[in-house]
Order: structure tokens, then sequence, then C-alpha cells
């Protein structure tokens, strides 16, 4: 049964005391609801969040001879090192219209992030190191143990290599080699990596700017940058160094920016990078986390804060 009775609401501990809105929860965090018209609205930490995802693929429409090539199997941006931000050719932008489930009004935060592919390099490799072969069907551990499929039997003389799983077969969690058909007491020279705890990727820096294009406002000519360093650089959001080398879907944050905006304004952000390391960086798309305060908004191009 519907609650509509206001001395009802109250015996269930629901704030009812005003007299056009329903209000659930505490003081200041609550969820409002209007007795008019039926409108909810979170308020107080009642907020949620939601992103506004900016795919920056396709949106470099000429060709220019500058640090931003498609990758068309990946569906990505590629970027070369030594951009600039105020030069056209290293850039790529895209416009967000602010939707109109976010809460607006003045200095509101969003929380711009890089979504990548992170290349990691984490192994530690081992070169000839001695292995005597044990009697068929033992097995000798190696000093470290291997990283999934790098390891490498050879004889003394480097010049015959064998077969895993058929010569030898390796147990990638404990370290141990079992033979299975090298001569026993033979030595064998084995390359491998391992994992140290200490991969590394290069520290590349992003540079973005932004501007907000608010309806029935002056156009807004300025732009305001912020940056991100990716990878040693301190602002990813996951840490791969203790994993295995290969390519990762990365997180990395820019800082928050604090605007102005209603529904339907525009936010305009340009993306550059502008770091000097060697390397391309692979980039799915830009989006911006940001706070919502309801299912949208009472009106079209109007809602009240």
């Amino acid at each position: 049964m519907p609650l509509q009775l206001d001395h009802d609401l109250k015996k269930r501990k629901i704030n009812a005391t005003d007299a056009n809105k329903i209000k659930m929860g505490g003081l200041t965090d609550y969820l409002e609801i209007s007795k008019t018209d039926g409108t909810p609205r979170l308020r107080g930490t009642g907020i949620v969040w939601r992103d506004m995802i900016m795919n920056l693929f396709g949106s470099k429409l000429e060709s220019e001879a500058g640090k931003v090539t498609y990758d068309y199997d990946d569906n990505i941006i590629v970027f070369a090192s030594g951009g600039s931000i105020s030069t056209s050719a290293d850039r790529v932008g895209g416009n967000q219209e602010i939707n109109h489930e976010f809460k607006v009004g003045d200095s509101l935060t969003f929380k711009p992030h890089l979504h990548w592919f992170q290349v990691m390099t984490n192994e530690t490799l081992v070169v000839d190191e001695d292995w005597t072969a044990p009697v068929v069907g033992l097995s000798v551990d190696l000093d470290f143990i291997p990283a999934n499929g790098t390891v490498v039997v050879q004889d003394a003389t480097d010049t015959t290599t064998y077969v895993e799983d058929t010569d030898y077969e390796v147990d990638y969690v404990t370290g141990a080699v079992t033979n299975l058909t090298l001569t026993p007491a033979a030595t064998y020279h084995i390359d491998y990596g391992y994992i140290a705890g200490v991969g590394t990727t290069p520290a590349f820096i992003v540079t973005a700017r932004y501007r907000v294009q608010r309806n029935g406002y002056e156009k807004v000519t300025n732009w305001t940058e912020i940056t991100c360093e990716v990878g040693a650089g301190g602002d990813d959001i996951f840490d791969f160094t203790a994993l295995y080398s290969g390519t990762y879907n990365q997180i990395s944050a820019f800082d928050d920016i604090e605007i102005d905006c209603g529904i339907s304004d525009t936010i305009q952000i340009q993306i550059a990078r502008t770091d000097s390391e060697s390397g391309d960086m692979s980039v799915t798309f830009f989006d911006l986390h940001g706070e919502i305060d309801s299912l949208g908004s009472e009106a079209e191009f109007t809602k009240a804060t």
C-alpha cells in the first residue's frame, strides 16, 4: 500500500514535516520526494556518482602530421611523445553536455580520468642458470619462481633447445622443473624471467585543458590546464607492478576540476601527451565522474538546485 499520510510516514520513521516534500533519511542527508508530482531528489551525502564519457576515437577528423594517430584494429588513439597542448596536430578533443541528472550550481567538483592500455615490464631475466637434471620423473627447484611461459632449457653449450612438456615440465607455482627425457646428472642452462616486485612503466605526462560553455551566456575563450602523470608519475588508479609483464587496462586521474554549470551546458576538453619519454601511449577514452542528485530535471532546460 502506498505511503500517503504524514502520520503514517512518521510512524515509519520517515521525515514528513515539510508541507510539500517527503524526506527520508537524516537531517541533512536524505531522499526528497515532491508531494505534488513525485519528483525525487538526492540531498547531502545521499547523492551518487555517474560517468560522463567522452570517446576520443573518431574525434580527430583532420589528418595532420603531429603526435596523434589512430589504431583502427584496437579502436584507440595513439599518442607519441613530445606533443604540445597548444599545437592542434598534437591533441584530440571532445565536447560533453552536462546531463540532466547531474548536480548543478556553483563550485561543483568533477573528476577527470583517462582510460588507456598500460604496458608493464615486470620480469627480471635470468640467463644460463645451471640446472642439474635429476632422475627422470623427479624435479629440482630453480633459484626463483619463473613467470608463466618464460622458461627456456638448453644444453650446456646453448646449442640445443628442449621442448617444454615433452622434455621437461615446469611448475610455475613452486618453481620446480621436472625431468621428462633429459639425461640425469647432466648440466643444462635455463633462461627465465621472474617477478621481482619492481615492475616499471614510463612516466608519461598527459596535459588537458578545459572550459565550460554556459547556455545563455557569452562564449568562453580561455582554457584551464590540468595534468596527469601516469605510470611512475603516481596518478594511476591500479598498481600492476607485481603482475606479469603484459598490457593492462589502466585508469589514471587528473586533478579535480571545479566549475559552475547548469544542465545542458557544455564542457570542452582538449588532450595532448606532453612528456619526452620513449614509447607510444594507447588511449581508449576520457571521462568525468560527477555527482548526480536526481533522475533528471523538472523542466526541459532548467533544474532547481
